[in-house]
């Protein structure tokens, strides 16, 4: 598993793919995937690993195809984040620990569904290793800020043999835990074809319904 430590690398650098247009557009895909709030010194910023993000991996030059087919094979039953919440006040960063965290994280469907991550205890063997293997990644990319990074872990239910809530699904979720809540609309934008204002033909993104310039519903 020691070949996973370069995954948070390939992730940051995909802020740089080309914005070619792809059945997926990747970059579009881990911005959408990426959420931050700045309230008073007091910052959080997610990262979700959707499903899909590991064919992303597999686009990599010298990525082995049969590596990437296992981890997809280990996460199709999951769903990962990558948090920090810390402040940072008079220069001195205080990270919440991951056990703080853990006593409040959840995540919520549009239908009332909540789950509660895997107790780092109860993780399967595969998927703890994944896991361990991100850390000391963080910390050599990002330094003080790296170690702070925690990730979390939830079983979901499969449906075509991917995870129920991936970024083709309908509806949405959001992971909160104690002073944070981020939501994410599905599906993404980023699988979906561009939208048109009906007036100006300005493109808009493929999950919007409405222009916020005119109000009138986008073709």
């Amino acid at each position: 598993m020691k070949n996973i430590i370069i995954l948070p690398v390939i992730l940051f650098g995909l802020y740089g793919f080309s914005q070619e247009k792809k059945e997926i557009n990747y970059g579009e895909l881990m911005t959408e995937c990426t959420k931050m709030s700045v309230d008073a010194g007091h910052n959080k910023m997610v990262l979700w690993f959707p499903y899909d993000y590991w064919d992303a991996i597999a686009k990599q030059p010298g990525m082995p195809k049969a590596y990437v087919q296992m981890i997809k094979e280990e996460m199709k039953n999951y769903l990962m984040f990558c948090l920090a919440d810390y402040t940072n006040r008079l220069s001195v960063i205080k990270f919440r620990t991951e056990e703080e965290i853990l006593k409040t994280i959840r995540i919520t469907d549009t239908a009332g569904n909540v789950l509660k991550p895997i107790d780092p205890e109860d993780m399967p063997l595969r998927v703890k290793e994944m896991v361990t293997s991100f850390q000391p990644a963080f910390e050599k990319l990002l330094g003080q800020f790296g170690e702070g990074m925690r990730i979390f872990i939830f079983e979901v239910d499969q449906k075509d043999d991917k995870p129920v809530l991936d970024i083709y699904s309908k509806g949405g979720f959001t992971l909160s835990w104690e002073g944070a809540s981020f939501s994410w609309k599905l599906p993404l934008a980023a699988v979906l074809a561009p939208k048109y204002c009906p007036l100006d033909k300005e493109e808009m993104k493929g999950n919007w319904n409405y222009c916020p310039l005119h109000g009138v519903k986008l073709d």
